[in-house]
């Protein structure tokens, strides 16, 4: 097995499991899966006797090669050797017979305290989170471990905005004051860049290894604190042919933790080199609403602006925005969605109303994120779909400008759309996509673009998804194709409309045509660039983006 196609979750498990101890007793919170899968593949390597209770759902030690995405799931008591109660839960934490546990949060901050309450003020907190629940008993576990899926400066802090659990609370002795003796306080804490403990004296947060690809001064920039960074700083080793298999065929056998996307050293390589990461915080999120996991990129401050990729085979709002997302971050609060079967959101397919679906999953996330108005971004179908939205009376998004490319007054042509319907996810299957979607063979032609597709198509569902969209009932009737184009003139919103110079889905006449039929909108061409110029062509993309969003009024962002 190739050592270097493993997630950043996967080595967060790896690095996980390597720290157990056979023989000890301890639990995880809800939204646990890396730890799971960590103390899972320890049982199967070198602890086979450590035991951890699923703090969720009470389970003991499940053994389902079907690692769940919370603790809480009731599949985890399927094959659990006991089940224990609410009141044995907290019984276990009170008497602290736990060993070890293992606790994540909103906030981190350099001491090993842990924020799950509100972000802000208490009053009025910019973020309300679920509550303390069992992370107030971090003063009852003899060990404790924290981990995070987003190490920026928002996540990990010099001091958290509420003391949820305590760690080493004020540094130095000030713990030994509080809690009893045998609490021994956190010992370590994993996230997406590396492997971190805390001084003896001082109880700061220390650097202990980072992780492949992974700069030092990557660490330090992502993190909001000073950290203790000794003289030499090792390397985490990746995983093993063992650790890798074991982890894949018997923990983690549905992909949980490789739709996580590639470990961060490559993605910040990637990111080096289509536009620079510094200052810039990227974040990975989920976030579930009506029934619906949404993922999606968030960077910057700024007046809101929503990106949204188009429907080819393998979207993903990474692949469509890594070049475009740092510069316009500088400027604006970047919300990069997933639409549902695409990239890591759920892999839903409505069959009656797949847009449908995907206009209200955009809007349930951001009604939850209270974001009000917003700046829009669409390429391809999100733009066909942006200006469908804002067509319609009353508008579904909060929208009060936007950036439409890719797109003409018509469809593409029936020849054309075919190369990218009939796709049978093999990698030379793909070839004659990227090469009518894109102009450039550093696109088009390239090898390693290639392979990253292809592995975004390979995702779990994304390419039955993407394919159920040319399946038809027999016993639907089919909608006839409109004999005339959609009628924009309802359109209120400015729209700057982008075409790439070579774009082979939009013939010029189609898109000056749609650009005539839009009331307020004004065109760019962007040379050397094909169907996608976000991605060929992202600074001259972002110019074209930032200079129309700047000519507009400001809007008043309320909740919605």
């Amino acid at each position: 097995m190739d050592h270097s196609d493993y997630t950043w979750a996967e080595l967060m498990a790896v690095c996980i499991s390597r720290e157990m101890q056979d023989g000890y007793f301890g639990a995880v919170g809800a939204a646990a899966h890396i730890p799971m899968a960590g103390l899972r593949l320890a049982q199967l390597t070198h602890a086979p006797n450590l035991s951890f209770m699923c703090g969720g759902s009470g389970g003991l030690n499940p053994r389902s090669e079907r690692l769940t995405e919370s603790s809480s799931d009731y599949r985890n008591l399927v094959n659990s050797e006991f089940r224990y109660s609410l009141e044995d839960v907290v019984d276990l934490e009170l008497a602290m017979r736990f060993d070890y546990a293992f606790v994540g949060g909103m906030q981190i901050d350099k001491h090993g305290n842990v924020n799950m309450a509100v972000i802000g003020d208490w009053a009025n907190p910019k973020v309300r989170g679920p509550g303390t629940v069992g992370v107030i008993f971090l003063g009852a576990f003899r060990q404790s471990y924290l981990y995070t899926e987003h190490h920026t400066p928002r996540t990990l802090v010099e001091r958290v905005d509420f003391v949820s659990g305590g760690g080493w609370l004020d540094g130095g002795d000030s713990r030994e004051k509080v809690f009893r003796p045998e609490s021994r306080g956190p010992k370590n804490v994993f996230t997406p860049l590396g492997v971190f403990d805390f001084d003896p004296d001082s109880r700061a947060m220390r650097v202990v290894s980072v992780h492949p690809g992974v700069a030092v001064s990557d660490v330090v920039d992502a993190t909001g604190f000073e950290l203790i960074v000794p003289e030499e700083v090792r390397e985490t080793t990746p995983p093993t042919d063992e650790e890798l298999t074991l982890l894949r065929e018997r923990v983690d056998r549905d992909g949980v933790l490789r739709k996580y996307g590639p470990r961060l050293g490559a993605a910040l390589t990637r990111a080096r080199d289509v536009g620079t990461m510094t200052g810039v915080e990227w974040q990975d999120r989920y976030l579930r609403v009506n029934g619906v996991t949404t993922h999606y990129l968030e960077a910057g401050d700024g007046p809101p602006m929503v990106l949204l990729h188009g429907g080819e085979y393998g979207a993903s709002a990474e692949l469509t925005w890594e070049g475009c997302l740092p510069d316009l971050a500088r400027h604006h609060r970047v919300i990069a969605v997933d639409f549902v079967g695409f990239g890591r959101s759920d892999k839903i397919r409505d069959f009656v109303g797949q847009r449908s679906l995907m206009v209200r999953q955009v809007g349930d996330l951001l009604d939850a994120l209270r974001i009000g108005a917003a700046y829009f971004v669409g390429v391809s179908l999100s733009g066909r779909m942006l200006l469908d939205v804002a067509r319609r009376e009353p508008v579904a998004w909060p929208v009060t400008g936007m950036t439409v490319a890719g797109l003409g007054l018509l469809p593409p042509r029936a020849e054309v759309a075919r190369v990218l319907s009939e796709y049978d996810g093999s990698r030379e299957g793909l070839k004659p996509i990227l090469e009518l979607l894109f102009h450039s063979d550093d696109f088009a032609r390239s090898e390693e673009y290639l392979d990253r597709r292809h592995a975004a198509c390979l995702e779990p569902g994304a390419w039955e998804c993407a394919t159920a969209a040319h399946l038809r009932s027999p016993a639907r009737r089919e909608r006839p194709r409109p004999d005339s184009p959609p009628d924009y003139r309802a359109v209120r919103q400015p729209v700057r409309l982008v075409v790439g110079e070579h774009d082979r889905l939009v013939p010029r006449e189609d898109w000056d045509a749609l650009l005539a039929a839009l009331p307020d909108a004004s065109g760019v061409v962007v040379p050397d660039a094909g169907h996608y110029p976000q991605i060929e062509r992202p600074q001259a993309f972002v110019e074209a983006v930032l200079t129309h969003a700047a000519s507009l009024p400001p809007a008043k962002e309320e909740g919605r």
